[in-house]
């Protein structure tokens, strides 16, 4: 079997009530997409119950597969190569009474929501059980356990963390401190850290401008402060080995882990669209998977009334439209987790010392059953600040770690996928205030409003400590609290006229705590700032087509170059090799055409610009950075396939350009490239003994051997990349029976929804690849249609249209009655 996607999850818990009649109908689009229209009164349990049933029609072994990922069972199915994932989520995750507790603290409504679908998935559950031959092929057979209430909570809780909780890397900061003070001079060294890990970049573009909207920070921090620089010393060598449990982790668990946080937005205000109505893109990226991370449903009836998308494993509508308003959602990437050291008691290794008392740690013993191999016993431990990921006997150490938003997953996913009976502006105000993790809300309506919601819970640590490194865990240095999600970053009808976040900095002064490379001088979100204030400056009104056209050419282009461009041509100017100066002109003549990395219909990318500059750059990091940080930097990432994603280093959330662009301007503003302002300095020259021109001009000549190797020949105008593609990741075997899932490289959404706010309000989307990933043994001769139907018109920047009521679902339009069995 193909490996599966396993960092899914759902966002879900909506809405409703009511005992349902008998049976519903569940109206499908020319697309696949179901439709619930229902007459009911109190919460619309009959459509909880339909969106239940149709999900799983859909996505049935999709499901199987995050509910695995959410209780840490995939070993069981796909054998040892998922252990350590089922470990990590077992021992950072909640037992299922803790499971059972979240549920009963929802409200009346979200259970009986939840009810309701479990027993619409149910039904479906039952039906191919009856009937094998409309059993998905990926069950060889064997029908999967009936759905509880517990699997939805469970992978509603995973998706949070994994899209929404950052932070717990203080261990791996603490190593290359350590790494740097094997380097250099104590003082050397803590300057390069702090080029590496900044906590704030005042230059950062940012979603909020400067005097607009409110939220601040009132952390007052101290860099290396005494008592973490001592504790990370006199722990190296069990820092050492905290941080290599930590690396072998990293990348299972999303945020907690090194996941590539992803996701834009644009928000246009009536007084800047060409409408007169308020514009809403949405482009939240997660991933390219096959099925899609992302479901979408119609869903209309006891007060609900939304269109969008979900992740399978709940009802309701998380991303999308309501009658009057739409909304997305953006990664916020706040700093919510910290690291503590609690020392283990002397006499009783069982036990820690927590303010002069010994603590007995909190110990699971669970059994992991693994495919092909006999079960796995596992014990995990938690202290009071959370569960630990490594206990060290021989130092006498645990290390644990404390999320602020810990137990508010599933209230958050309750409130956010419950978009449906939002009314107005103040109703989905207060639905952002109820959302613990880092997310950023976006919403628009025809009202003419606009509004930015930077959200989550955040810890309040204690005065003149340094973030970026572990916590003393004795209770000497415990939180002074958790500051509620309401004083997040928020901004209404911005005086700038609109709003736009690609995963940036939200607003000035706002930290990226212990997070390196962070929200620095250079963010892929200034294309979009860029673009609309040029609007705004020639008096030019954006329309509904502007903002696509402007989504598909930051999706399509190197956002970064036209920033590093002038420095290579300063560079260059004295230097006497033609190659140089030719290779220059190409790199001008890219840029200046919009730095496109589209390929063209002979299957390469036409100008020889994106390959020269690509070398260029992967030269010039390691020859700029490489000599100070050595096995620190990063390197830059631009593979010809990118699989399962969709950006590479043309175009990243994490860019290596914002440190390599104040490195470069440490030695001096070049024509074209004005200084910042308040940008902030690095601590040393990183071009000594040479200068940046040497260096640079030595980098670019380095780029240009390796590329005439590469292509055969020293004729530049030959030097075409291939066209850059992506591949989808199978939940299943897809690829298996129907052939691999591949498109042009795009640095977008997974989905792409556009809005005009009317009256009457007219919505745009699509879902790639399609809406259905169910496929049996019927259809091992054919593809079904609903498969991969979307994903030529998704490749194209093209869109369908996004049905609200019946009269505007795109026919043919199939029904289907489903009973209700309670």
């Amino acid at each position: 079997m193909a490996r599966v996607l396993v960092l899914l999850a759902l966002l879900g818990a909506t809405a409703v009530h009511a005992r349902p009649p008998e049976a519903v109908t569940i109206l499908r689009d020319a697309y696949g997409v179901p439709h619930i229209f229902t007459e009911e009164h109190g919460d619309g349990e009959r459509g909880a119950y339909a969106n239940g049933y149709a999900q799983a029609e859909d996505r049935l072994f999709e499901m199987d597969i995050l509910r695995r990922v959410g209780t840490g069972r995939l070993a069981e199915m796909l054998g040892p190569d998922y252990l350590l994932m089922d470990e990590v989520v077992r021992r950072d995750g909640y037992k299922e009474t803790e499971r059972d507790r979240f549920f009963r603290r929802l409200s009346g409504r979200d259970r009986r929501a939840l009810l309701a679908y479990r027993d619409g998935v149910n039904a479906f559950i039952r039906k191919v059980t009856l009937d094998p031959r409309l059993l998905p092929f990926e069950f060889t057979g064997t029908p999967p356990a009936p759905w509880k209430v517990g699997d939805s909570v469970a992978v509603a809780i995973l998706e949070l963390l994994v899209e929404g909780a950052n932070g717990g890397m203080e261990v791996l900061n603490a190593d290359l401190l350590l790494d740097l003070f094997a380097r250099y001079p104590e003082r050397e060294a803590m300057g390069i850290f702090d080029d590496l890990v900044w906590i704030d970049e005042p230059a950062a573009p940012t979603t909020i401008a400067a005097g607009e909207g409110h939220g601040r920070t009132h952390e007052r921090t101290l860099r290396f402060a005494p008592r973490q620089l001592a504790l990370v010393r006199d722990l190296a060598p069990s820092i050492r080995r905290a941080a290599a449990v930590l690396r072998r982790e990293q990348g299972l668990m999303g945020g907690l882990g090194g996941h590539r946080h992803m996701s834009n937005a644009i928000l246009l205000s009536p007084a800047l669209s060409a409408t007169g109505h308020p514009i809403l893109l949405g482009g939240p990226q997660t991933g390219l998977n096959a099925p899609s991370f992302f479901w979408e449903i119609g869903l209309h009836g006891g007060g609900f009334e939304g269109e969008g998308v979900i992740a399978p494993a709940g009802p309701g509508v998380l991303i999308g439209r309501g009658r009057d308003f739409a909304m997305t959602l953006t990664s916020g990437i706040d700093d919510a987790v910290d690291t503590f050291v609690d020392n283990l008691d002397s006499r009783h290794p069982d036990r820690y010392r927590f303010r002069g008392q010994a603590v007995p740690l909190e110990r699971r013993r669970q059994r992991i059953k693994v495919s092909g191999q006999p079960d796995v016993e596992r014990t995990f431990l938690r202290t009071l600040h959370g569960p630990v990921f490594y206990l060290d006997e021989a130092a006498g150490v645990a290390y644990s770690r404390r999320a602020a938003f810990r137990g508010l997953e599933l209230d958050s996913a309750a409130a956010v996928a419950s978009i449906g009976r939002v009314r107005n502006l103040r109703d989905f105000r207060r639905l952002a205030d109820r959302m613990a993790l880092s997310f950023n809300l976006h919403y628009a309506d025809d009202a003419g409003n606009i509004g930015y919601f930077h959200r989550g819970v955040r810890q309040r640590r204690p005065p003149h400590t340094d973030p970026r490194l572990p916590y003393v865990g004795n209770g000497s240095m415990e939180w002074r609290g958790i500051t509620a999600a309401r004083h997040g970053p928020t901004v209404v009808n911005p005086r700038r006229g609109y709003i736009t976040n690609w995963n940036n900095k939200p607003i000035p002064g706002w930290p990226a705590g212990e997070q390196r490379e962070l929200w620095g001088v250079v963010d892929r979100v200034q294309v979009f700032i860029d673009a609309l204030e040029a609007a705004k400056a020639t008096g030019q009104r954006l329309g509904v087509l502007d903002v696509k056209r402007l989504m598909r050419r930051a999706a399509e282009s190197d956002i970064f170059a036209h920033n590093v461009l002038p420095f290579v041509e300063s560079a260059v100017a004295g230097q006497p090799d033609a190659a140089l100066h030719e290779a220059v002109g190409r790199l001008r003549a890219w840029v200046d055409a919009g730095a496109s990395l589209a390929a063209d219909p002979t299957g390469v990318v036409p100008d020889p610009g994106a390959a020269i500059y690509t070398e260029l750059r992967t030269a010039a990091q390691l020859a700029v950075l490489g000599p100070v940080l050595g096995d620190a930097v990063r390197a830059m990432f631009y593979p010809a396939v990118l699989a399962g994603d969709m950006e590479d280093d043309h175009g990243s959330f994490g860019s290596p350009d914002a440190l390599f662009l104040r490195v470069l301007f440490s030695a001096g503003a070049v024509p074209g490239a004005p200084l910042p302002a308040g940008l902030l300095p690095v601590s040393r020259d990183y071009f000594a003994p040479r200068t940046r021109a040497a260096v640079l001009a030595d980098a670019l000549g380095t780029a240009l051997g390796r590329l005439a190797t590469r292509f055969g020949t020293a004729d530049q105008s030959r030097w075409q990349l291939p066209a850059l593609t992506e591949t989808y990741r199978d939940i299943g075997i897809l690829s298996a029976i129907f052939g691999p899932t591949v498109q042009a490289r795009e640095n977008r959404g997974s989905f792409n929804l556009v809005v005009d706010l009317g009256p009457p309000v007219r919505g745009e989307i699509v879902v790639a690849p399609g809406e259905s990933g169910t496929f049996t043994n019927a259809d091992v001769g054919h593809e079904p249609p609903h498969l991969r139907d979307q994903l030529r018109l998704y490749e194209a920047f093209e869109y369908r249209r996004q049905p609200f009521t019946p009269d505007e679902l795109e026919g043919p339009i199939t029904a289907e009655t489903i009973p209700v069995v309670r």
